[in-house]
Formats: structure tokens, sequence, C-alpha cells
């Protein structure tokens, strides 16, 4: 198994003709150049009964465990080429050659995969929707291939061109009922079109399909996508090999079920603050339709409200140590022989310093807390990189507790 994994590179291409030995090299070409890295590859439209098929595909990755559809597998068939590293628990084909799948574990965590080819005719679309539909989807799905929903010359019109009516409608139940998300909608380095892209093919250029990821929402992956061509940018199919990158994060991005907001123990007794907190992170969840970037903004509004909180800290320590330097000269030059009026001026005085540290306990507790930190890792020595240690637990601190309030984010 992998052991240290913070990106996972999958890709998937309709190459129209496995078979074909042209076919295979270039596909290899592409997974030794562009798609160096792949440990998950999906392929659709195998058109193939060779025998060898399945050992020809495995020579792709060495030690591949491959899952090929074989059934209609003249009209289409799918597989899937996944590395060694990756754990499969459970697998299986779709009888009518338009899908595989395998259930497998990354460092104990669940990650699905799934290589569609969809039917270009509209009641054979129906039950793949249908099927897919009742499918058990449990747990983190990546739903890879071509779904033929988008005509090749047209890249404007959005991602059901081809869809209508009735298997519109199915399509909108399946994606409803498992939360489809496209992975190139919430990429966050998404490139070139969304559907199709220009190509040389022969001697002119033509317009080539991308392929389709989608990923269920909800779990532990987020995706950040990249279209990539193969080498020389010459299409052998009417498809182009589109990889993806699949980042690990430690908490879950999602808009429909809710992430952890931290917060310090102080800030969630002082309820100012704490809404402050809330309507940063809220506000920066609000800013992008990607779940990476929508985190990014949101820490980025919290980490901001939590600099103004220690400005503010510092402005309420500063003026306390301006009354305690006050109190200290009143008490020096104070005489044995003062007023009433003097005496009750100065018990004001003392009354107004002791409010005020009561009130800012806390920060002074905090920040003598900070200091000890700071002093402790100092006597470790004095390198640059130990400073900068000091400097990211002070600041660990400030920003976090093993307090944890559930926000949902949309």
């Amino acid at each position: 198994m992998l052991t240290s994994i913070r990106e996972l590179k999958i890709a998937t291409w309709n190459i129209n003709d496995l078979g074909s030995l042209d076919k295979l090299k270039a596909l290899q070409i592409w997974l030794r150049g562009v798609g160096r890295g792949v440990k998950v590859l999906a392929l659709q439209e195998l058109k193939a009964r060779e025998s060898n098929l399945e050992y020809r595909i495995k020579n792709i990755l060495p030690g591949a465990k491959t899952i090929i559809d074989y059934s209609s597998i003249d009209r289409g068939g799918t597989a899937l080429v996944i590395d060694p590293s990756i754990q499969i628990e459970e697998r299986g084909v779709r009888e009518d050659g338009s899908c595989a799948w395998a259930k497998g574990k990354i460092q104990e965590k669940s990650i699905n995969f799934m290589s569609i080819y969809s039917p270009h005719e509209g009641r054979e679309k129906q039950e793949l929707y249908k099927w897919l539909k009742n499918f058990d989807l449990e747990g983190e799905w990546v739903i890879l291939g071509d779904w033929n929903m988008v005509q090749r010359r047209i890249d404007t019109a959005g991602p059901t061109t081809l869809l209508q009516g009735f298997t519109q409608e199915k399509w909108r139940e399946t994606d409803e009922r498992w939360q489809l998300h496209d992975m190139f909608l919430m990429s966050s380095e998404q490139k070139g079109p969304l559907f199709t892209r220009q190509v040389v093919r022969g001697d002119r250029l033509d317009q080539s399909r991308l392929d389709r990821g989608y990923i269920t929402r909800g779990g532990d992956w987020i995706s950040a996508v990249k279209c990539a061509e193969h080498d020389g940018g010459e299409a052998l199919s009417d498809h182009i090999p589109v990889e993806i990158n699949i980042q690990l994060m430690r908490r879950r991005l999602n808009r429909r079920k809710g992430t952890y907001l931290k917060m310090d123990v102080d800030t969630l007794k002082n309820e100012c603050r704490k809404n402050r907190v809330k309507s940063a992170w809220q506000s920066g969840w609000t800013l992008s339709q990607a779940p990476i970037i929508a985190w990014e903004l949101a820490w980025g509004r919290v980490r901001e409200e939590y600099k103004e909180f220690r400005r503010e800290d510092k402005a309420k320590l500063s003026r306390l140590r301006e009354m305690q330097a006050e109190l200290g000269r009143a008490r020096e030059n104070i005489s044995t022989t003062a007023t009433q009026e003097e005496m009750l001026e100065l018990a004001k005085l003392e009354r107004e310093v002791k409010e005020r540290e009561t009130l800012e306990a806390s920060i002074v507790r905090r920040r003598s807390r900070v200091n000890w930190i700071k002093e402790g890792e100092a006597s470790r020595g004095s390198s640059r990189n130990s400073k900068l240690g000091q400097k990211q637990k002070a600041d660990k601190f400030f920003h976090y507790s093993k307090t944890r309030l559930k926000r949902r984010t949309t």
C-alpha cells in the first residue's frame, strides 16, 4: 500500500479499439510521457476479443491489477488498470460492456473507481442511469469515462446537449441520488475547454471530446483536474486522454454535509468574537465553487480575524500597562498629608486598574503561555529553522485547540 500519499493521479481515455497495435503503442508512449505517475487508468471502447487483451493491458502498467468488462466487447468494453499500491477489496463489471468498477483503499481511506462507456441510444442511456442510481455507491467514488453527453463540435451548450426529455430526467435523478460532482467544474487547475478541444488529426484540425469525471460528494478526497493531450497533440481516436489529480485532505471539504471549523477556547467563550470568526468562515466558502479554493479562502479570512484579535489584545494590554504605570506614579507621589479628594482619586484609579486586570486576565495568561513556548524552544537552539518552528507553535496556540465547532457550509 502507499504510505505517504498526498495526491493520486488517475487518467481516463476512450481509446476506441485497443486491439490496434498503434493504439496500444500510443497509450504506452503517453503513459511514459504526459501520463507518467498514473495510478489508475480507465479505458473505454476496447473493441477487441483477443485472448491476450488482458496481458496487453497489464503490460501498460507493470504489475497492475486489471479489471476488464469482456461482455459485448465488439460494441465497446471498459477496463480499469490499477496500480498494485492500491488495495482492491471488491471488483465487478456490468453485463452489457458499459461499466467496470473496483472498491479500494489507500492508507485505510476508502476510494472506489468506475470506468463507464455510455451508450448513444436514449433508452440504453436510461437503463445505465437507472442501474447507476440503484448501485451501492457507499463511500467515495470516482466515476470516469465517456458519457456521450456532448456533441463533438459543441463546447458551449453544456454537458447535457444530447440529454432530452425522459433521459435528462433519469440523469437528474441519478445526480441527486449520489450528488455527483463534475471534477472539471470543481477543479482549481482547470485548463482548456470543458467539453471539446481542437487537435491535429492527420493533415487537418478537428475537434476531440474530453471524457468526463465525476466524484461523489462527501469524503476525504478532493480533486484538482488537469486536461492533458497525448504527445504531439495528434488524436488517434475521437477522444483525447484526460489526466486528473485527486488530493487527499485531512478534513472534509464538503458543501452539503459541512466541515469542521476549529476555534481556540477563549474565542468560543467570547460570543462577539465567535460570531466574527463564523461569519468570516462562511463568507470565504461563498466565494468559490471549487471546495479546495473555498477552503483556502475561508481559512484565510479566519486567520485575518485572529490577527485582528491579536492586534486588539495588544492594544488592550498596552492600555493596561499605561494604567499600571500611572497608578505606580500616583502611589509614589502621594504624601502622608494627602487630602481626602486625592485619596479618593487614588482609590478610584486602583479600582479601575484592578477591573482592567481582571478583564484582561485571559490575554495575559495566553501571552505568558506563548512566551513560555518560545523560550522553551529557544533553549534548544538558535538556528533559523528552530525559530521558524517557534513561530509556528506560537501561532498554533492562538489559532487551534482541541475544541471543534461543526459548521455547515451551505
